[in-house]
């Protein structure tokens, strides 16, 4: 079963591979996009669009979505659809993996539970929390403090194509002595699989942010 909230990435061949879709893309709870002193509250059925023309929204993870998917795709595809297709959109998943947004999730007994998206099927392979058993409710992005910051990068044949290889990283420092506090990058495109893999780049911290330090860890 796919529960339709766009279906322009899930729907877009003749071959539907779904036995059963529910449209649940009218259900008020799953199309709210709200600002909260903590960040941005994005419902499932929201579409990408929205996400580009929310003012609060940072900048990176409006730039994952709009450089491969034009206006027309993005207005017909929803949060919900990102994260349950087979070739996940792999510059949008590692921007949120990295800046550890938070999914919450319905199950099919209708409980509701909210985890990092690092652990979902998508981004962490076979082993992680399956998001075709349930409803994606909403998706959380955290609001980016002062000394903080999020960059991608990307490898691909032709500057609209979608990424060979893709990488973002989300540095947070230490205001008190300007060290790094946390570093978490996400990478696509590194397996056989489309997922991504997480990483904690532990050797930054408590260091000065240097380009000698970021050479070090890249190597």
């Amino acid at each position: 079963a796919f529960p339709l909230c766009g279906g322009a990435l899930a729907l877009g061949t003749l071959d539907i591979p779904y036995e059963v879709i529910v449209d649940v893309q009218e259900v008020p709870e799953l199309n709210k996009i709200i600002k909260t002193p903590e960040g941005v509250s994005i419902g499932g059925a929201v579409k990408l669009q929205t996400i580009v023309d929310f003012p609060d929204v940072p900048v990176a993870f409006k730039r994952a979505i709009t450089r491969t998917l034009p206006e027309n795709i993005r207005n017909n595809t929803s949060v919900m659809e990102t994260l349950l297709v087979d070739r996940p959109l792999l510059e949008w998943l590692a921007v949120l993996a990295a800046y550890d947004a938070t999914l919450t999730f319905m199950t099919p007994d209708e409980e509701q539970t909210q985890f990092s998206l690092s652990e979902t099927t998508a981004v962490a392979g076979e082993q992680a929390h399956n998001l075709h058993h349930g409803l994606v409710m909403s998706l959380f992005i955290p609001d980016m403090a002062d000394g903080t910051a999020i960059g991608s990068a990307l490898i691909a044949r032709t500057p609209a194509a979608d990424p060979i290889v893709n990488a973002a990283v989300a540095v947070q420092m230490n205001s008190e002595n300007n060290t790094v506090h946390s570093a978490i990058a996400a990478l696509g495109g590194i397996k056989p699989s489309p997922v991504l893999e997480v990483l904690s780049l532990g050797e930054l911290y408590k260091q000065p942010l240097t380009p000698a330090a970021i050479a070090h860890v890249a190597e």
